[in-house]
């Protein structure tokens, strides 16, 4: 169960002024050790504000405990009041990522669309590869230097990877790093790469927050196998398309 923090934000705003010397020795004397005096007594002053900082955090950490869930959770706290998810709603989410479009989004860590590894998301098509013609085999094949293909190879059109992005993310193509996604091919307007079957992960929705159109969810694995994200907390927000992913963080023990 997702469990809300208490967030204590303490904002610590210090200026030094330095006043204009005058024009003799003994004046720039004085003004020197006055400045140095003030700067002494905000150096202390800081100090001692940064030791009450971490006395704070240390009173957080004991309040939170073993639960986890730290870099994210700051997202639960937004307006119109928390309530946690009914068993109808987790079986939508399950449902939800267990689709070829979504499941990707949840193989790598991120606190930004941007930071999504796309290689994860479509390394298995995402639900829109199409079907290669001889003459785009043999182009990847050429550009690769292969005499075959070893493996299945999945062909994604830019336009369906645009489409994906905007709907899942809110980017375009251009705001992200299309390497991992396979190689381009100009010609034809799409990426291709050779790919097996060991992408595919099952999840289940677990439990979660949903505070207006933001969901806090906790999915979990059904495949053995799965060791590395096989708990992961992910920031979803309704939109009219669908939903949206904001961040994913695994919950796997190191």
């Amino acid at each position: 169960m997702i469990r809300r923090k208490k967030f204590i934000f303490i904002i610590l705003s210090s200026a030094l002024l330095i006043s204009g010397c005058g024009k003799n020795e003994s004046g720039n004397t004085q003004n020197y050790m006055q400045i140095e005096e003030e700067g002494s007594k905000r150096v202390n002053e800081s100090i001692q504000e940064e030791e009450r900082n971490e006395e704070v955090n240390e009173l957080i950490q004991e309040e939170d405990g073993d639960e986890g869930f730290d870099e994210l959770d700051w997202k639960e706290d937004g307006d119109g009041g928390f309530r946690e998810l009914t068993q109808e709603e987790m079986d939508v989410f399950t449902q939800f990522i267990r689709g070829m479009d979504a499941y990707g989004f949840v193989l790598s860590e991120y606190t930004g669309p941007t930071e999504v590894d796309l290689g994860e998301v479509f390394y298995s098509g995402a639900g829109v590869q199409k079907t290669m013609s001889e003459e785009e085999i043999a182009a990847y094949l050429a550009t690769c230097n292969q005499e075959e293909l070893y493996t299945d190879c999945v062909k994604i059109t830019r336009s369906d990877v645009e489409k994906l992005l905007e709907e899942r993310l809110g980017i375009s193509l251009a705001d992200a790093n299309d390497e991992k996604i396979g190689l381009y091919i100009p010609e034809f307007d799409a990426y291709y790469h050779e790919c097996g079957d060991t992408n595919y992960v099952e999840f289940s929705c677990v439990g979660g927050l949903v505070n207006g159109d933001v969901y806090t969810l906790e999915f979990k694995s059904d495949m053995d196998w799965s060791y590395i994200y096989s708990d992961v907390q992910t920031i979803l927000e309704k939109t009219e398309s669908g939903y949206r992913f904001i961040a994913n963080q695994s919950l796997a023990i190191p």
